[in-house]
């Protein structure tokens, strides 16, 4: 299977609809997968009709396993089992730093992403989904991110994403522990937003970006862009920043269509990227 098949993407009307494409072994990434995602999400990027995405997994008993164990050492490559310890650590800097950009691509696409999450969600499959604006699961979802039994601390942004989803207490419990929750105790934590039944899960999940995609597009794209920096920046920037989207939003048309459609009662037409 080529990397263009371990990940794919198709439109359904406005909808961008990708998936983790091996279902064979629970959806499990290899560097293929890695390398393929930045594909992904610059095609997307690229289409001016998408307005929201949906990330989900294929076949029913994974969204992902996680890390592809047997290609552990593929993805990693020979350079960092060589050489001294210090030119080690520097390679293992720079790779890991270029394989959670990557990641990083699909948090920073200019439209919402849902993910729509059925069976196992494991180890880097866990932390892609914190990655995702809105994460909606089925009742069969099991969620661990387990790293630190093999050794490792989770070094694909979970550390940093998974405690402004849940808190940071719960967020170190998880991690510090490498323990599994249940889709239940997911959605009372808050890192799933809805929960429904596994069959449901994806078309909740298209339910959910269709009114998105249905929503004036810029605006919706400045939204996003303002909330994801509320959560890197003090509230003073961050009110400043929204101030600024928000005037640059104003010179758009779909102010007018929007204002104008709700007054004749009407469902609006946006255009535009």
């Amino acid at each position: 299977m080529g990397r263009e098949e371990k990940v794919v993407w198709e439109k359904v009307g406005n909808v961008a609809v990708i998936k983790l494409n091996r279902p064979e072994c629970l959806n499990a990434m290899d560097l293929d997968v890695w390398e393929r995602i930045p594909e992904v999400a610059a095609e997307i990027e690229a289409d001016s009709e998408v307005r929201c995405a949906i990330l989900t997994g294929s076949g029913e008993k994974a969204f992902s396993a996680g890390l592809d164990l047997k290609g552990a050492a593929q993805l990693m490559g020979k350079e960092s089992f060589e050489g001294s310890a210090a030119s080690r650590a520097a390679f293992a800097q720079r790779y890991l730093g270029t394989l959670s950009d990557y990641f990083s691509g699909m948090e920073n696409l200019r439209v919402p992403v849902v993910a729509a999450i059925n069976g196992y969600c494991l180890g880097a499959g866990g932390e892609l989904i914190c990655t995702c604006d809105i994460r909606v699961a089925g009742d069969n979802a099991i969620f661990s991110i387990e790293e630190v039994a093999l050794g490792v601390i989770p070094d694909m942004g979970s550390t940093q994403r998974l405690s402004r989803i849940v808190g940071v207490g719960k967020a170190k419990q998880i991690l510090l522990t490498g323990m599994r929750i249940d889709a239940r105790e997911g959605y009372r934590i808050g890192l799933f937003d809805e929960l429904c039944d596994p069959a449901e899960t994806f078309n909740k999940a298209m339910e959910i970006a269709e009114k998105i995609a249905g929503n004036a597009p810029l605006a919706v794209q400045a939204t996003k862009r303002a909330i994801n920096m509320s959560m890197n920046t003090p509230l003073a920037v961050g009110l400043k920043c929204e101030t600024l989207l928000a005037a640059s939003n104003i010179i758009a048309e779909d102010i007018p269509k929007g204002m104008m459609a709700r007054v004749m009662k009407k469902k609006p037409e946006f255009e535009g990227k």
